[in-house]
């Protein structure tokens, strides 16, 4: 497995380089608050969406997760030749979050195939080698750029560097039978197979709707961070790295903890999630956002409960996965229109940094109550 893991450092020292600054720097180019909804939420909405188109292309998962990979790092470089304030830089960046799709549907049907038995732990152990590959390139990049935005463009051709070598990484990468990872096995009994559609039905109207709440902030997020904290780059990826080193404090034993109990982890991590809007609405400055941070490590490390959860009651992996991922896409980015829209309207007759704390203490509370519905999962194991 050691490519496994040498694929997943390099990958996300790549995405460490630029992820955390993308949302803070298209809204600093000033563009339209319903584009910045669109980027805010592309990261999690556009690769879910693209899944459902390749649900049936059934592509060894290696060959994927290459083939994604590669053409990513290839989009990337070209971005650093593109000026990040140009609407061409946002569509690149759009088509790259549909291309990560593949990508990432790949990667998940191979923890599914190494992580049959473990879950919890497996899952965390490679989350584990992603935060460590991001860390430094976040704090690097966000030096060396400071209040220079110009700068980027140099780290988004390291980026798409790094995703290159990343997926040659990926194809010493060996399993005979990864690429039947989504298949359906035929002794399943018809009983089993309509217990966990029941299940997953369950818990995809409850994730979804959860979903859609909790992306109303993040359009809000970046332009908090612009017009009423007046951050630099450098801050914003202190931010990250103190939420990257909480993250990997807490992932090994939380995946242990999963393990144990994962209904538990799933309610407390939504709650947790609360946290962030209410942070950002009553911290007076920036050191306040660095101690709320902290609690990343809990809310980012429990990610691996939601897709595990999936993973284990479901007949057909890769079907299971891309809806799940799907169904997140399209909730996410229906919030985040939403949240930019209801942005424009209060700012329109609020100072715009009230209306930012106006709508960060409802979408925290909001958040709140929509955690309440994963206390009723069942979760048999």
């Amino acid at each position: 497995m050691r490519s496994l893991r040498i694929y997943s450092l390099l990958n996300n020292l790549a995405s460490g380089l630029t992820s955390p600054f993308i949302g803070f720097l298209v809204a600093s180019s000033g563009i339209p608050v319903y584009l910045l909804s669109i980027v805010s939420s592309a990261s999690t909405s556009l690769p879910g969406i693209a899944q459902i188109a390749i649900l049936r292309i059934r592509s060894n998962p290696r060959s994927m997760v290459f083939l994604g990979t590669l053409a990513i790092g290839l989009l990337w470089t070209l971005s650093g030749f593109v000026s990040y304030a140009s609407t061409l830089f946002v569509g690149l960046y759009l088509v790259i979050q549909v291309i990560s799709g593949i990508a990432s549907l790949g990667w998940l049907l191979i923890l599914e195939n190494i992580s049959r038995g473990r879950r919890g732990f497996e899952l965390a152990r490679y989350s584990f080698y992603a935060s460590a590959g991001s860390l430094l390139a976040t704090l690097i990049t966000g030096y060396i750029v400071g209040r220079n935005l110009s700068n980027m463009g140099y780290f988004f051709i390291a980026t798409g560097i790094l995703l290159i070598v990343s997926s040659l990484a990926v194809l010493g990468y060996r399993e005979s039978d990864s690429s039947i990872g989504g298949a359906r096995p035929k002794e399943e009994s018809f009983h089993r197979t309509s217990k966990s559609a029941d299940l997953l039905s369950r818990f995809c109207i409850i994730n979804s709707a959860y979903m859609v709440v909790m992306s109303f902030a993040w359009p809000l997020f970046p332009l908090a961070q612009v017009y009423k904290f007046r951050m630099s780059a450098a801050e914003v990826g202190i931010l990250t790295v103190i939420a990257g080193m909480s993250s990997l404090a807490i992932q090994r034993p939380l995946g242990i903890l999963v393990d144990i109990n994962r209904k538990a982890v799933m309610v407390l991590g939504r709650v947790l999630l609360a946290s962030f809007p209410l942070g950002y609405a009553f911290s007076p400055n920036i050191y306040y956002l660095y101690a709320i941070q902290i609690i990343s490590g809990f809310t980012n490390s429990a990610g691996i409960a939601y897709t595990s959860y999936v993973m284990d009651h479901s007949i057909d992996k890769r079907r299971a996965l891309s809806m799940f991922n799907f169904l997140n896409g399209i909730a996410t980015i229906i919030g985040s229109i939403m949240g930019g829209l209801l942005y424009v309207v209060i700012s329109s007759a609020e100072d715009p940094v009230a209306a930012i704390d106006i709508l960060m203490t409802s979408i925290g509370i909001i958040r709140i109550l929509m955690a309440i519905p994963y206390i009723f999962l069942r979760d048999p194991r």
